[in-house]
């Protein structure tokens, strides 16, 4: 459990703090000599096992060993010596300074106020708090209350409210003298502990000043009549006058920031206050004599001398009531000008003001939502949290204001204005909305993978429900946001005042579709795989993709993970080494292996050989059980490239031996040597912990990052559950080669897939930049005639003659015409089918600094044919898994009687098209005669 520390534990806020920790599963350690606080205050507290107290002064407590204190409060009454304050003061600082914790000075608005009398000590801790702060870097922060009242109340402030407040305890208000024409601000016990709590434990309030009172002050006549017959007044439904806002400084922020507001009625409040003292009449305050003197200086007096302050008061209202007769002048120069200045004031607050509070509150909705992504980015999902529901604040205030103009609507000209602008409106008002239920679903899914890896208890499958309804909800709204920003004319039309947030809305509709698509897959796999009834382990494998393999790549190490009971039980880690060498059978290789690479045994280093994954993810599960004895319900590979792209979500790691690995770094310290195979292991087994056991991660990179090697064949999944298989598949998740496609009337289905085996020992097959053109012809009669071009160019990181097998999948029906290398007839060239296409293998050697060219000229069996004129022409290409992205370009030529018309593509004669063949790719156009 989290560890709080209140100074002052048993005054008046401080052992109402306590009670409220407590509630929220917080330990609290109290500490009060009872000067002015009530052990009494602390009954309720003591009945909890959580609840520690120290009767004693901290400077005192030489013997307080914490293990650990994540927040601090001091709430000790400022009317104590300065001496002794300051002792207090030190030592509470010097305590939050060990242990980092988050801490809270508890102050008083009346700072702000140069004509009241504040204790020194006030003013100086806050000096003393920042200058800690800044120099040890603590992380503290400084609540500034009004006077505050309820039950357990001390009478010692001077707010007007407090004294009606002791007069009705005392059945003593019909004699009260108190200016009545005055205001309070006074704040309820509830909404102060409230204010408090959430500057504590909010993430991003460090060295920040939050106030708290009531938003709208109060008469005190109206004070005093609820007082006298409070059961009346709250049975005819009171409303306080509306009075004009006196916002401190610090208010506003306070508002937004923690999205905290008083929410206490005020009736309710002053009767419970109430009962409290006539339920404990000991605790009312006794008539005061006004000739007693304090016992100690510094003590506060103002018990003292209330009396002889509010005839003072009313003596001093007097006084002004005659300035104020006197101050009457009839000049009709000077009423000219006043009612000048009345008309500016009323346009600039009528029609100025709305306008730049509407355009701020429109800049502060995007500031709020970048925050909140940023925040879960991170992890800091409370923070996260607080500023979506700011964001959802600021846009229904832009709603709620922009209704206002209604009329405008029934004004011709003015109708479609009003009416895009009002649709902007809700469209940032869904996004906010769509914000925090992406936030939630986040927050959620968080909290299950902690219950999983058993860094906290409770019920992951619960968790997993609400955080699947948050993005369902999230991803609807999302939908909707993003539909109707593809409506060009509808976004050229929305006045600038908007337009920045509709651009960051588009510029961030990708990363919250990843988050939440991911999130989804997750929730949706998450409870099949972790054996909520039995136990199952799992294998993920490191594939050095730079030895490639139809498959991806050699396999360099292992981890093993196991679930039982829907917790992780393990995470073991090898070398494929170890268990390859200790294995004794002899197993015949593929013919590539045995004749390209002399291999005479297969092993688990080289199961990745098919390309089509599910095949070679089923051989890896068979070799890793014959070699390990250990049975397990599915695999997943990563290649070095998937390793870079997680640790930039989950950030740099460090191995068992001290090796510092980082997203730029992990292809040089994962060397192609034995001592590589070694760090392999270790970065594989410190990259698997941390995904589990990392309590913030950097969610949005963690989802982009993950679904991007995942589409790109660097990250793949297969699992032995028919119905889990199913569900990756669908998402195209498993790297599974695509089987011929039957066409229908009006279609030409080509494809192409490319598969090479590096054969050279320590050589790398990314330091070959490669990249491909295929350029495809009708003729008048239909027939269509293929010239494919694979250019291969040696980077620096080539260090000797590189070679390899390629197997090149075409589609069924085709023929080869010609294929040459370097310009020269490649004549050892075989052929084959398989996954319902024609095959064609060859071996193909590249010298250092030698580029070359394989050229491949085929051509189709049977001629296109057009349906009602139409015809639908489509290549589909197929990325090996774990090869690097290939430049690539497509031609289609076709007569001229023909045209193209798909999508942007419209042209006569032929149509060109590029891209990077760094996932699967279909080039897509439709010709018409």
């Amino acid at each position: 459990m989290p560890v709080a520390f209140v100074v002052g534990a048993a005054g008046f806020i401080g052992s109402h703090l306590v009670e409220k920790l407590l509630e929220k599963g917080v330990q609290v350690v109290g500490c009060d000599n009872f000067y002015t606080g009530k052990r009494e205050n602390l009954t309720e507290a003591g009945k909890s096992k959580d609840f520690h107290l120290l009767s004693q002064t901290l400077p005192t407590a030489t013997d307080l060993n914490l293990p650990r204190l994540d927040y601090a409060v001091f709430v000790v009454s400022e009317d104590i010596s300065p001496d002794e304050y300051e002792k207090n003061l030190n030592k509470f600082l010097e305590l939050c300074t060990l242990h980092k914790s988050k801490t809270v000075l508890c102050s008083s608005v009346d700072l702000y106020d140069s004509k009241q009398e504040i204790p020194e000590n006030l003013k100086q801790a806050e000096i003393r708090l920042a200058d800690v702060a800044l120099t040890q870097k603590i992380n503290a922060r400084v609540v500034r209350l009004s006077a505050v009242f309820g039950p357990r109340m001390h009478f010692r402030s001077n707010d007007p409210m407090i004294r009606l407040i002791k007069s009705a305890a005392r059945n003593k208000l019909n004699e009260e003298q108190t200016p009545l024409e005055f205001t309070t601000r006074a704040l309820f016990i509830s909404d102060a502990v409230n204010l408090l709590i959430k500057a504590l434990m909010h993430g991003s309030t460090a060295q920040k000043i939050y106030d708290g009172c009531l938003l709208e002050p109060i008469k005190v006549s109206e004070i005093k009549q609820l007082l006298m017959d409070p059961v009346w007044y709250e049975e005819k439904g009171f409303k306080a006058t509306e009075l004009p806002p006196w916002p401190t400084p610090n208010l506003n922020k306070t508002i937004k920031e923690l999205s905290w507001k008083p929410h206490a009625q005020i009736i309710a409040s002053l009767k419970e206050t109430l009962a409290f003292f006539k339920e404990h009449p000991d605790l009312t305050p006794k008539v005061v004599i006004e000739d007693k003197k304090p016992s100690k200086p510094w003590q506060f007096s103002k018990l003292d001398k209330i009396e002889d302050d509010a005839k003072e008061d009313l003596s001093e209202k007097k006084k002004d009531k005659v300035k104020v007769q006197k101050l009457k002048i009839n000049s009709s120069r000077i009423k000219h000008q006043t009612v000048t200045l009345i008309g500016v004031i009323i346009i600039f607050f009528a029609l100025i003001f709305p306008v730049l509070r509407f355009c701020v509150s429109a800049f502060e909705v995007k500031t709020h939502l970048d925050n909140s992504i940023k925040q879960t980015s991170l992890g800091n999902f409370d923070e996260a949290v607080n500023e979506s529901n700011m964001a959802i604040g600021d846009a229904r205030f832009l709603i709620d204001s922009f209704s206002s103009l209604s009329f405008v609507k029934n004004i011709d000209f003015l109708n479609k204005p009003y009416r895009t602008i009002e649709q902007a409106l809700v469209l940032v008002s869904q996004t906010t909305d769509a914000n925090l239920h992406t936030v939630s679903g986040a927050k959620m899914l968080a909290g299950a993978m902690s219950v999983i890896s058993g860094e906290k208890a409770g019920d992951s499958t619960l968790l997993f429900n609400d955080a699947k309804t948050e993005l369902a909800a999230a991803d609807s709204e999302i939908g909707q946001v993003s539909a109707n920003l593809e409506n060009q004319e509808f976004t050229n039309q929305i006045p600038v005042a908007l337009q920045q947030n509709l651009d960051f809305i588009k510029s961030k509709i990708s990363a919250y579709h990843q988050t939440i698509n991911l999130g989804r897959a997750l929730i949706d796999l998450l409870p099949q795989i972790i054996a909520t009834d039995g136990e199952k382990s799992y294998l993920v494998v490191l594939q050095d993709n730079r030895n490639l393999r139809p498959g991806g790549g050699s396999i360099r190490a292992y981890s093993l993970v196991t679930f039982n009971q829907g917790k992780l039980k393990e995470i073991k880690a090898d070398m494929v080494e170890n268990l390859d060498s200790s294995y004794v059978a002899r197993i015949d290789p593929p013919v590539e292996l045995k004749n390209d690479l002399g291999e005479s045994n297969w092993r688990l280093k080289d199961a990745a050989f098919d390309p089509d994954f599910p095949t070679s993810a089923r051989n890896i599960i068979w070799f890793f059980g014959k070699e390990s004895g250990v049975k397990v319900s599915g695999v997943v590979t990563l290649d070095l490239e998937s390793v870079s792209k997680l640790i930039e979500a989950v950030g740099s790691l460090k191995t068992d031996s001290g090796m510092e690995i980082n997203s730029s770094n992990v292809y040089q310290k994962v060397a192609l040597t034995r001592d590589g195979n070694k760090t392999s292991a270790e970065v594989l087994k410190v990259l698997v912990e941390r995904v589990f056991y990392l309590s913030k991660q950097n969610w949005v990179t963690l989802a982009k990052n993950s679904e991007e090697s995942l589409i790109q064949k660097h990250l793949l999944i297969y699992l032995t559950d028919p119905n889990a298989f199913s569900y990756l598949s669908a998402r195209n998740w498993t790297g599974g080669m695509p089987v011929q496609i039957k066409e229908k009337a009006g279609e030409r289905n080509e494809s192409l897939a490319l598969s090479e085996v590096n054969m050279t020992q320590g050589q790398d097959s990314t330091a070959i930049e490669r990249s491909m053109n295929v350029e495809s012809t009708i003729d008048d009669k239909g027939v269509v005639s293929h010239k494919l071009t694979l250019d291969y160019a040696p980077s620096e990181k080539l260090t000797g003659p590189y070679k390899t097998r390629l197997k090149i999948y075409l589609s069924g029906g085709t023929k080869m015409l010609k294929t040459t290398w370097g310009g020269k007839i490649i004549k050892d060239i075989s052929s084959f089918s398989d996954f319902g296409k024609f095959g064609y293998s060859m071996l193909l050697e590249l010298g250092v600094g030698e580029q070359k060219q394989l050229v491949l000229e085929y051509q189709d069996v049977a001629p296109v044919k057009f349906e009602n004129n139409q015809m639908k022409y489509q290549l589909a290409i197929n990325k090996q898994v774990g090869s690097l992205s290939i430049p690539t370009n497509f031609k289609l030529i076709f007569p001229q009687n023909i045209k193209a018309e798909s999508g942007l593509i419209i042209g006569a004669g032929d149509v060109s098209i590029s891209s990077q063949l760094s996932q699967d790719r279909v080039f897509e156009v439709i010709l018409k005669k």
